[in-house]
């Protein structure tokens, strides 16, 4: 993979879902709030990047396939990388996938079956084939993949600039007043601080699923070139087009959409053109609202197909390792694509297609343990620095440690919120986790 393919990697699997989805849920937390919605934003740029700071240093460390599983095996010992394989299967990596693949489904029934776009039985379908063509596109290999990539990934960077400059074209229509504002915080009825705080983090757990991503680029670093480079470039530029984009995207929703017709589109970016082309005939006559429903869902399945490319070298770093199942290692004489990891992957993740309830919760289920894992990285960073500072490192993380300890602190705050706000799904998360300890013996029992 080249530092284009790498961007291309980060941009593709950063901008997908989130931003389709997410701003409606930030802007109710934050009581109606574009100011404080774009704040959340930022901040959530701010603690990727930071995160991205720090899978470089990691990445050039521990240049295998595998990314987190590679950090905590190494830093913690391998029962920790086995738990990370584990949960990646059962809620990270295949959740992600389910998630995508789902938003990705009901933009693209919405413009072709707008008749069925309640219908969730047709979403669950076009959202499952999906997933196994992008599956079999993978299971040709990493080039494949990665052209495929590259492929949507300037398709859907494209789509979104030409949405912005659609909302440049209606400048004199646009409420550019309403991006000072702070909602319903400006009324008598204003909550306490701290439970503004736990509100902050809630939408921050939004804001941070659209970001989510930007980890993906270093669980495939052994097959990059010069990876010194292409990882610490990938990752920012990766990182810094993304913000850009969803400031811009968010900028346009509050200054089209009233809050009320934000508060209830299930797909924002479709009302903002549809909004626009009431002043603006042309935009009906040329079809303007279904290509944009057409580029947000190949946006999806661009951030899907990068979960993919990437999720199943986690199972199979492990099965090398002799720490997960030994089926995942299996690797196609032809493609060198670990293709049986892809297929039990696709699998899984079409089985949560079916029993995931809504996009909320499949969230929440998520995010509880992705930032457990992402928070014990970054510790890992700073364990070896302290421990090991003579370890070779061909890239290091910028101004440590306040880098590490910054995506500490933010991490701990969204841990903290998510069990205050959403309690059940957090359990159900952690006990997908902990499932791992009733697995790893039997993983032992077999090898032996």
């Amino acid at each position: 993979m080249s530092t284009f393919d790498s961007v291309c990697m980060v941009v593709g699997s950063v901008v997908g879902s989130g931003i389709f989805v997410s701003p409606a849920r930030v802007f109710e937390l934050l009581y109606q709030s574009p100011l404080f919605s774009l704040l959340a934003w930022l901040v959530a740029a701010f603690i990727s990047l930071a995160g991205g700071l720090c899978y470089s240093e990691l990445g050039c460390l521990f240049p295998k396939a595998g990314a987190e599983y590679q950090y905590l095996k190494n830093g913690f010992g391998k029962f920790w990388g086995f738990l990370f394989a584990w949960t990646q299967l059962m809620v990270l990596g295949t959740g992600s996938i389910a998630i995508m693949a789902l938003v990705s489904a009901n933009y693209l029934v919405g413009v072709l079956f707008p008749s069925y776009n309640q219908a969730d039985w047709l979403s669950k379908v076009t959202a499952s084939l999906l997933i196994l063509v992008l599956t079999l596109i993978n299971c040709l290999g990493i080039r494949s993949g990665s052209s495929i990539q590259n492929t949507l990934t300037l398709i859907k960077v494209s789509g979104i600039v030409f949405l912005l400059v659609l909302g440049l074209m209606h400048w004199p229509q646009l409420n550019i007043n309403a991006l000072g504002s702070l909602g319903f915080l400006n009324s008598s009825n204003s909550t306490d601080f701290l439970h503004l705080c736990f509100k902050f983090g809630s939408a921050m757990i939004a804001c941070l699923w659209a970001f989510d991503g930007w980890n993906n680029l270093s669980r495939v670093t052994e097959e990059s070139v010069n990876v010194q480079k292409t990882l610490p470039v990938g990752l920012l530029g990766g990182i810094a087009i993304a913000t850009l984009l969803y400031l811009g995207l968010n900028a346009l929703y509050f200054t089209v959409l009233s809050p009320q017709e934000m508060m209830s589109s299930k797909t924002v970016a479709i009302s903002v053109v549809q909004r626009m082309s009431q002043t603006s005939n042309w935009i009906q006559s040329f079809g303007i609202v279904s290509l944009i429903g057409i580029l947000i869902s190949l946006s999806a399945g661009g951030a899907c197909n990068g979960s993919l490319l990437s999720g199943a070298r986690i199972y199979f770093a492990g099965a090398r390792d002799k720490l997960f199942f030994s089926a995942f290692g299996q690797i196609d004489s032809k493609s060198k694509a670990p293709v049986t990891s892809l297929i039990i992957q696709a699998a899984w993740s079409v089985g949560l297609v079916w029993l995931g309830k809504n996009f909320e919760t499949l969230l929440d289920y998520f995010s509880f343990s992705a930032w457990l894992f992402y928070g014990a990285c970054a510790y890992i960073l700073i364990k070896l620095r302290r421990g090991q500072p003579h370890l070779s490192r061909p890239y290091k993380v910028a101004l440590y440690p306040f880098t590490p300890l910054l995506f500490l602190l933010g991490e701990g705050f969204l841990v903290s919120s998510q069990i205050v706000n959403s309690p059940i799904p957090s359990l159900w998360s952690l006990i997908g986790v902990l499932s791992g300890v009733l697995v790893y013996p039997l993983i032992n029992l077999s090898r032996e």
